[in-house]
Protein backbone atom coordinates (compact mmCIF):
# COMPACT_ATOMS: atom_id res chain seq x y z
CA UNK A 1 0.00 0.00 0.00
CA UNK A 2 0.94 3.45 -0.77
CA UNK A 3 -0.50 6.30 1.02
CA UNK A 4 0.35 10.05 1.14
CA UNK A 5 -0.45 11.31 4.33
CA UNK A 6 0.07 15.10 3.54
CA UNK A 7 2.67 16.51 5.87
CA UNK A 8 2.57 14.37 8.59
CA UNK A 9 2.27 15.15 11.50
CA UNK A 10 2.10 19.01 10.88
CA UNK A 11 -0.25 20.48 12.78
CA UNK A 12 -3.20 18.43 12.44
CA UNK A 13 -1.53 14.90 12.23
CA UNK A 14 -3.16 14.36 16.14
CA UNK A 15 -6.68 14.39 14.39
CA UNK A 16 -6.45 12.64 11.37
CA UNK A 17 -4.57 9.36 13.24
CA UNK A 18 -8.30 7.90 13.33
CA UNK A 19 -9.15 8.64 9.81
CA UNK A 20 -6.25 7.13 9.10
CA UNK A 21 -7.03 3.76 11.19
CA UNK A 22 -10.29 3.39 9.54
CA UNK A 23 -8.72 3.61 6.11
CA UNK A 24 -5.41 1.13 6.84
CA UNK A 25 -7.63 -1.30 9.00
CA UNK A 26 -9.70 -1.64 5.65
CA UNK A 27 -6.97 -2.82 3.67
CA UNK A 28 -5.21 -5.04 6.11
CA UNK A 29 -1.72 -4.18 3.57
CA UNK A 30 1.01 -5.96 4.94
CA UNK A 31 3.57 -3.12 4.16
CA UNK A 32 2.69 0.68 3.93
CA UNK A 33 4.96 3.27 2.17
CA UNK A 34 3.61 6.99 2.93
CA UNK A 35 5.14 10.26 0.98
CA UNK A 36 4.73 13.25 2.77
CA UNK A 37 6.05 11.99 6.24
CA UNK A 38 7.82 15.54 7.91
CA UNK A 39 10.51 13.68 10.85
CA UNK A 40 11.29 10.98 12.44
CA UNK A 41 8.66 12.35 15.54
CA UNK A 42 5.94 11.76 12.78
CA UNK A 43 7.11 8.05 11.81
CA UNK A 44 6.82 7.25 15.81
CA UNK A 45 3.51 9.01 16.05
CA UNK A 46 2.13 7.07 12.86
CA UNK A 47 3.72 3.70 14.09
CA UNK A 48 2.47 4.02 17.65
CA UNK A 49 -1.26 5.82 17.34
CA UNK A 50 -2.47 4.41 13.61
CA UNK A 51 -0.81 1.05 13.07
CA UNK A 52 0.00 -0.52 16.18
CA UNK A 53 -3.03 1.42 17.67
CA UNK A 54 -4.76 -1.26 20.32
CA UNK A 55 -1.93 -4.00 19.10
CA UNK A 56 1.58 -3.10 19.61
CA UNK A 57 4.08 -4.47 17.86
CA UNK A 58 2.05 -5.36 14.79
CA UNK A 59 3.65 -3.05 12.71
CA UNK A 60 7.66 -1.56 12.66
CA UNK A 61 9.51 0.62 10.87
CA UNK A 62 12.20 0.86 8.55
CA UNK A 63 14.89 3.76 9.35
CA UNK A 64 13.98 7.48 8.12
CA UNK A 65 15.95 9.45 6.36
CA UNK A 66 15.32 13.20 6.25
CA UNK A 67 16.03 14.58 3.33
CA UNK A 68 15.89 17.71 1.63
CA UNK A 69 11.90 18.22 1.33
CA UNK A 70 9.46 15.81 2.89
CA UNK A 71 10.25 12.70 3.00
CA UNK A 72 9.05 9.03 2.57
CA UNK A 73 8.88 6.05 5.60
CA UNK A 74 8.25 2.14 5.14
CA UNK A 75 6.26 0.07 7.74
CA UNK A 76 6.04 -3.51 7.71
CA UNK A 77 3.99 -6.05 9.36
CA UNK A 78 6.33 -8.03 11.72
CA UNK A 79 4.89 -11.05 11.30
CA UNK A 80 5.26 -11.73 7.67
CA UNK A 81 7.67 -9.47 6.69
CA UNK A 82 11.07 -9.02 6.86
CA UNK A 83 13.36 -6.00 6.66
CA UNK A 84 16.46 -5.92 4.91
CA UNK A 85 17.77 -2.73 4.07
CA UNK A 86 17.14 1.05 2.25
CA UNK A 87 18.99 3.27 -0.05
CA UNK A 88 18.51 6.74 -0.67
CA UNK A 89 18.90 8.00 -4.08
CA UNK A 90 19.11 11.90 -4.05
CA UNK A 91 17.68 14.21 -6.52
CA UNK A 92 17.63 17.92 -6.81
CA UNK A 93 13.69 17.56 -5.44
CA UNK A 94 13.23 15.16 -3.03
CA UNK A 95 14.94 11.95 -1.74
CA UNK A 96 13.89 8.65 -3.76
CA UNK A 97 13.88 5.62 -1.22
CA UNK A 98 14.42 1.88 -2.20
CA UNK A 99 13.39 -0.66 0.25
CA UNK A 100 14.46 -4.16 0.12
CA UNK A 101 12.55 -6.74 2.09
Amino acid sequence: MTYNVLNFPGSTGAAREDDFRTVIQQLDADIIVVQEMLSQSGVNQFLNNVLNYGAPGTFAAGPFVDGPDTDNALFYRTSTIEFVSTQRLTTALRDINEYVV
